[in-house]
């Protein structure tokens, strides 16, 4: 999954190794990715990011809000509460940080269900598994998600 604001481009991967999850989180400065080719890569390994979406984040031209350079990972915490937990890229764009620690948890009006699994396929007996509640497209705009 992919994400961006001013200063980063974000993608978070799960990669799984002899059944173990291990998320990853890659920080390119977009500045330099984009003007000079640069690819500078900030390398998180994270546990607790492990269906963290990073969030497309817009604002205006006139905005001169702080948050604007903070970067949002979303990620499902709770279904059944409407729970989603929001991890933060913060620093330089040379220098990103990854804060983990104390994610912010935001509960919504109600919560959601996941779809029934195994789901068929057409043509085949063989099913999927469908179970899979990630946030796969997260925005910001304007200071909102």
């Amino acid at each position: 999954m992919m994400g961006f604001n001013t200063n980063w481009i974000v993608i978070n991967t799960n990669d799984f190794y002899a059944g173990t999850l291990l998320p990853e989180v890659a920080v390119i400065g977009r500045q330099a990715a984009e003007c000079t080719g640069t690819t500078n890569i900030t390398r998180f390994k994270d546990s607790s990011l492990r269906l963290a979406s990073p969030a497309e984040t817009y604002h205006s031209a006139g905005n001169a809000d702080p948050d604007a350079a903070t970067l949002y990972l979303v990620e499902r915490e709770n279904q059944n509460l409407g729970q989603v937990e929001l991890f933060q890229i913060t620093g330089t764009p040379a220098a990103p940080v990854l804060n983990t620690a104390n994610p912010t948890t935001i509960t919504g009006p109600s919560g959601w269900q996941q779809p029934p699994s195994p789901a068929g396929q057409l043509g085949t007996s063989v099913t999927i598994n469908v179970v899979d509640d990630r946030v796969f497209s997260a925005v910001v705009r304007n200071g909102y998600l």
